[in-house]
């Protein structure tokens, strides 16, 4: 069963989803509550969980935990963008620089360009703080790095497979968006 806020979020979508209604996320997604109370309270085990079980981690062991985690955040956003490296491969290629037979240079260059952005995060750990369009787009140049692909905000449309979802389609809403998520956060 929705809620009345979860209604009406669903009702102004229905009504705008053809055009891009910038004004959901500075005046709508405020007012929502993301998660149900008995989600939150999960969310709060859940972190107070790990946190239990990240305390007695020596430094080496939590470097190595995170490393881990930043080979699987890697593999899967690769993943998502068309990347055919498995698991086993890109951790290869993340811990020992090699590359797997049948996959391109592109490949590659992609997964090491995701480690590198994650690493930076994870090093800079304000840089993010707070959040700006130029920041965003320093942070795409790590992932585009050496890929052909074009700096700053794309002027194309695309389509993501498997969804109904249409992104943004011109440079100017994507900007219109960033600085309302910039002025949102």
């Amino acid at each position: 069963m929705i809620d009345k806020k979860e209604f009406e979020i669903i009702e102004f979508l229905k009504k705008n989803h053809e055009s891009s209604n910038l004004q959901l996320i500075p005046e709508i997604l405020k007012e929502c509550n993301l998660f149900t109370s008995n989600e939150l309270k999960e969310l709060n085990s859940l972190q107070k969980n790990f946190e239990n079980n990240i305390s007695p981690l020596s430094e080496i062991e939590y470097k190595k935990e995170f490393e881990r985690l930043a080979i699987d955040l890697s593999w899967k956003s690769s993943q998502i963008e068309g990347n055919t490296y498995s698991l086993l491969e890109t951790e290869r290629l993340l811990k020992e620089k090699e590359t797997a037979a049948g996959k391109t240079k592109e490949e590659a260059t992609m997964l090491l360009n995701h480690k590198e952005a994650i690493d930076f995060i994870v090093e800079n750990p304000d840089y993010l703080i707070p959040l700006s369009v130029s920041k965003i787009e320093a942070i795409h140049s790590l992932l585009i790095k050496e890929l052909g692909i074009d700096k700053n905000i794309r002027k194309r449309r695309v389509g993501i497979s498997g969804t109904n979802y249409r992104p943004l389609d011109n440079e100017f809403q994507i900007l219109e968006a960033l600085f309302a998520v910039n002025t949102y956060f």
